[in-house]
C-alpha cells in the first residue's frame, strides 16, 4: 500500500493522506461559515512587544504615521512572557489561517518586514492586517481599513503553528524523555562496557 502525501490547498502544509484541506483549514473553514466569534483582547508576549519597540525605533522616522501605530498598539496590548501566552494567539512567527470579508481562507506567517520576506507566505505586522491580526486569538473578528481605506472585515480563523507553543511543547517532550529511564550512554556510569 502506497504512502501518499498531500499539500494542503489553503496553508501549504504536508498531510499524510489524499486530501486537498488539512483539519485545521477545513476547521476553520467551517468556522467562516458558521459566522462566529467577537473581538478579542490584544496579548503579546514580551519577546514581541521588544522586536515591535525596536523595530520602530530604528528602522521609522519619529514622526512617521506606522511608528505611531505601533507604538499604539503596544500602549493597547497586555504584555507576557513567552512561556505564558496561550496557544491560540497569534505571535510573530506563527503561521495563521485568516479571511477577510466573505472571501477564502488565506495563510500566513506573522512578520516583521525584511528584505527577503516571501512573496505570498508572509504577513507584515506593519501592515493594516498583520497589524490588528497580531496578538488576537483564534475566531477573533475585526475591522481594519483595507485598500483605499475602505473598512473590511477580518477574521483570524486559527493558528497553525505558533512558536511559542511548539518551544513549550519541545521543551516538555525533553522532559519526558529525561525521565523515561533510559540506558546510560557511553562514558555515563553504568554505560558501555570498557
Amino acid at each position: 500500500m502506497p504512502f501518499t502525501i498531500s499539500i494542503c490547498a489553503i496553508c501549504h502544509g504536508a498531510i499524510a493522506g489524499p486530501v486537498e484541506v488539512c483539519y485545521a483549514c477545513a476547521s476553520a473553514t467551517e468556522r467562516l461559515r458558521a459566522g462566529d466569534n467577537p473581538d478579542a483582547p490584544v496579548v503579546l508576549t514580551s519577546r514581541d512587544g521588544a522586536a515591535i519597540r525596536r523595530f520602530a525605533q530604528l528602522r521609522l522616522a519619529a514622526g512617521d504615521p506606522l511608528a505611531w501605530a505601533l507604538r499604539e498598539k503596544l500602549e493597547r496590548s497586555r504584555i507576557v512572557p513567552a512561556d505564558a501566552i496561550d496557544a491560540d494567539i497569534a505571535t510573530l512567527g506563527s503561521r495563521i489561517v485568516f479571511a477577510v470579508g466573505d472571501g477564502w481562507p488565506e495563510a500566513r506567517v506573522l512578520v516583521l518586514p525584511a528584505e527577503h520576506a516571501a512573496a505570498g507566505w508572509t504577513l507584515p505586522v506593519t501592515t493594516p492586517r498583520g497589524m490588528s491580526l497580531l496578538g488576537r486569538a483564534a475566531n477573533s473578528v475585526m475591522t481594519v481599513a483595507g485598500p483605499g481605506g475602505r473598512p473590511e472585515r477580518l477574521r483570524l480563523l486559527s493558528i497553525v503553528h505558533q512558536p511559542e507553543a511548539a518551544s513549550l511543547a519541545l521543551a516538555a517532550a525533553s522532559l519526558a524523555a529525561a525521565g523515561r529511564g533510559r540506558p546510560p550512554g557511553p562514558g555515563a556510569a553504568g554505560g558501555m562496557p570498557q
